[in-house]
């Protein structure tokens, strides 16, 4: 492994740790959403929420990242380009929402979140 891609590992190790353990201290019985799961922070998101114990709930932007995402831990994946993931998260909370939003995306699924349909109690990071 070159410096750079043992640096950049860390580095995503190092961001996860602080949003799971420090930003929002993940626990058993905890629901997430993890925007981006198939990306290199948001696949260690979900592995690591996973493994203390919470539901996650991931969206992904294809069909192709949704089975990594399985892999990676998640309970739900949503295929935000062709679903909406609110109403979808929604339906699998069965209208309890999450304890914490976790996005890497942007733009496209902030805009949503940020809307009245969502309530401002649960802890929103961004990586």
């Amino acid at each position: 492994m070159d410096c750079k891609t043992a640096a950049s590992v860390l580095l995503k190790g190092m961001t996860a740790y602080v949003l799971v353990r420090q930003a929002f201290k993940v626990q058993s019985g905890h629901t997430v959403l993890v925007h981006a799961a198939a990306g290199g922070v948001g696949s260690l998101l979900c592995q690591w929420a996973n493994a203390l114990g919470a539901t996650v709930i991931g969206t992904v932007s294809t069909q192709e990242k949704a089975v990594q995402a399985t892999q990676d831990g998640c309970h739900h994946v949503i295929v935000y380009k062709n679903e909406d993931f609110v109403a979808r998260v929604a339906e699998i909370t069965s209208g309890e929402g999450v304890h914490v939003v976790y996005d890497a995306v942007g733009k496209e699924t902030f805009r949503v979140q940020t809307t009245e349909q969502w309530s401002s109690s649960f802890p929103f990071c961004c990586s």
